[in-house]
């Protein structure tokens, strides 16, 4: 029997969380929620999920902190993240590709569409294959480590 895909959904609004997860589950995956930034990071160590939805407008440790901080372990930093937030600015998808989002979806969207970007991330991610942010990130971190200052 194959293992279930892992999902994590990061989210302060208790009722949108618990509506991800009835979803998500009813779609085949193991889904757990977490209500803020820092429990899940520390779950993180416990067990890696396959995919982490991540909102952006939280109180204490917003989105793209959670985001940056998966991205600063080399453990996590080849799970996809998925930023889910209400904020439709294009400014604020720009921030969270460059916090190290793979991709970004609006809440107002989030019906049949998310199922399939999550489908097709985790496509991509089993393939090794991850295009744009994942290679640009990787080549930032290169290229910041081999300008070493001194």
């Amino acid at each position: 029997m194959e293992a279930r895909v892992k999902i994590q959904v990061i989210d302060n609004e208790k009722a949108v969380a618990e509506l991800l997860k009835r979803g998500l589950d009813a779609a085949g995956y193991d889904t757990v929620t977490f209500l803020d930034g820092d429990a899940a990071l520390e779950q993180l160590e416990e067990e890696m999920p396959d995919l982490i939805l991540l909102d952006i407008d939280m109180p204490g440790m917003d989105g793209y902190q959670v985001c940056r901080k998966i991205r600063e372990q080399d453990a996590y930093d080849r799970v996809p993240v998925i930023m889910l937030t209400g904020l439709e600015e294009p400014s604020e998808i720009v921030r969270a590709l460059h916090a190290g989002a793979d991709d970004y979806i609006f809440k107002s969207a989030v019906d049949g569409k998310l199922l399939r970007k999550i489908e097709d991330i985790l496509v991509l991610a089993r393939a090794d294959n991850l295009p744009g942010v994942r290679s640009f990130r990787k080549s930032e971190k290169s290229s910041a480590s081999d300008s070493g200052r001194g």
